[in-house]
């Protein structure tokens, strides 16, 4: 069920599998994830909150933190957790890939290549990390390398509306 969207079925069961344990760190990540789908913004950050208390799955629960904050448009509390995610000196292709995120959407390009190439060594194929990095490259006048990026996203998935925006602007 949580394929084809976020059920209520399938947040009863999350709900009853923290009854039997209520210390599983991963369901609580689970079940956050789920509410952020559906929005619902404070019950998603009180189960991030729950789940970062586990060492096990901090860092996937704080990356989790990070990505709710940016979809909720907290911007302070957004900036916090990727800074705390920086401190994790991780090789994470996801935690990586936000990072990078947050530094393009703060004008640091530079970083922002940084992370988008070591998670790219991570998931050479990834489109979405290739657009990003193109977008980086083009900030900072390395057009060549835009292109290269955005050509190689479109070679990945050949209609990769990212892609096709980023080179339009180049052209």
């Amino acid at each position: 069920c949580l394929d084809q969207g976020v059920s209520k079925e399938a947040l009863e069961a999350f709900d009853l599998a923290l009854k039997t344990a209520p210390q599983r760190a991963k369901c609580h990540q689970t079940i956050a994830g789920l509410y952020r789908k559906r929005r619902l913004w404070d019950l998603a950050e009180s189960h991030y909150e729950m789940a970062m208390g586990e060492v096990a799955v901090y860092p996937q629960a704080l990356l989790g933190m990070a990505v709710l904050c940016r979809q909720k448009g907290d911007q302070f509390q957004y900036m916090e957790m990727v800074d705390r995610l920086r401190r994790l000196e991780t090789d994470d292709r996801d935690i990586l890939t936000e990072i990078g995120i947050c530094d393009l959407a703060e004008g640091r390009y530079e970083a922002a290549i940084s992370a988008f190439e070591k998670a790219l060594q991570r998931n050479p194929d990834d489109v979405y990390l290739h657009t990003n990095l193109a977008l980086a490259c083009q900030h900072l006048g390395r057009i060549d390398e835009a292109i290269k990026h955005n050509l190689k996203a479109l070679s990945i998935k050949d209609d990769s509306l990212e892609a096709l925006i980023n080179l339009g602007h180049i052209y």
